[in-house]
């Protein structure tokens, strides 16, 4: 069974790094994309394969500037519906990382999670909502105004809440 589950782990770390490159790369990937989603896929295959923090936040951050790489280099009418699923599918690669890493530090012992569910997936809704309102208010063919400004700054603070909450829960 522990087998079993070592590879469901390293199958989801490579499953959900893939996820993310598609939807990165599509519709018209460039060269620069293709390359960086090239690059970002061995990081998560070396990954899933070793198991360690390091390679985990590498992996994290080349899949990362894929996703920004392509978001920059595309002006199509669905990028920003695309960076809003791809920020979802980089939070599931997250997670799937950190299961990846807690199983190898922790071998045969038991995580036990001490806050329910809808209290972890709320930071999760903030920071999708956060990146669907700059994803929104980036696609607009407007003059910038106050709207968009306060929109601007209740994303910003909304990541701050986020990065500080999530920084919190990891110190328990």
């Amino acid at each position: 069974m522990t087998v079993l589950r070592t590879l469901l782990q390293r199958a989801a770390v490579v499953g959900a790094g893939l996820a993310v490159l598609a939807v990165a790369a599509l519709p018209d990937p460039s060269r620069p994309v293709l390359v960086a989603a090239s690059l970002a896929l061995a990081a998560c295959v070396a990954a899933a394969a070793i198991r360690r923090p390091l390679a985990g936040t590498v992996a994290l951050a080349a899949t990362t500037v894929t996703v920004l790489l392509a978001g920059a280099l595309d002006a199509s009418s669905v990028r920003p519906a695309q960076v809003v699923l791809a920020a979802g599918l980089l939070m599931g690669l997250l997670s799937a990382l950190a299961a990846a890493e807690e199983a190898r530090a922790a071998g045969d012992a038991v995580t036990v999670i001490r806050s329910p569910w809808p209290q972890r997936l709320a930071p999760v809704l903030v920071a999708m909502t956060a990146g669907a309102i700059v994803a929104v208010t980036g696609a607009q063919d407007v003059v910038p105004s106050v709207p968009l400004v306060l929109a601007g700054l209740t994303a910003a603070v909304a990541a701050l809440v986020v990065a500080a909450s999530g920084h919190r829960a990891g110190r328990r």
